[in-house]
């Protein structure tokens, strides 16, 4: 219980709970609220700067948020379009990981996809072809009050180069793999 089930990074072995959340945890976020609208106000802002920075951009989807000013923004999530993105979601998460950028798969692996539930239905994703094609796009990008505007178009400007340079980008990738 005190893992929550996790192997490693994205590697869920056993069910687990994500209950982390400790006494001096809560007390810490009771006292937080005072600085709510400063967190939210930090949030937001990072959300429109990445829409800018990342607008443009067919083949990545940034999540849009029915009315920003009424979420807390606290993820910044984008979709890579395997369709057409000429990176996976996965060589452009090793490149803002080759860059120091902070940046996660989300929702993965599916429920379906962890080891405890894999085992009792190997089949199991077979029919979720919609649940797969989202799990297999998603990256959230960093956010918060230690996340600057500078950071924010350093990132974006990663990711714009990532792909002018795509072609060059995936012969390294498959030269590394030999």
């Amino acid at each position: 219980m005190r893992n929550f089930g996790f192997a490693g990074l994205d590697n869920v072995v056993l069910d687990g709970t994500n209950g982390k959340l400790s006494e001096i945890h809560a007390a810490m976020g009771l006292t937080s609220l005072e600085s709510l609208p400063f967190f939210l106000e930090i949030n937001r802002r990072n959300y429109h700067a990445y829409a800018n920075g990342l607008e443009g951009l067919p083949v990545i989807q940034l999540h849009q948020y029915q009315v920003p000013e009424n979420s807390n923004c606290q993820y910044v999530v984008i979709d890579v379009d395997p369709e057409s993105c000429p990176l996976s979601r996965d060589e452009l998460l090793k490149i803002l990981t080759t860059e120091n950028v902070m940046a996660r798969r989300y929702f993965w692996p599916c429920c379906h996809g962890m080891l405890p539930y894999r085992e009792e239905n190997p089949d199991g994703g077979l029919s979720l072809p919609v649940s797969n094609r989202v799990a297999s796009g998603i990256i959230v990008l960093a956010t918060s009050e230690c996340t600057t505007l500078p950071q924010v178009e350093l990132i974006c400007g990663i990711i714009r180069r990532s792909l002018q340079q795509a072609d060059r980008l995936k012969a390294h990738f498959t030269r590394e793999r030999r």
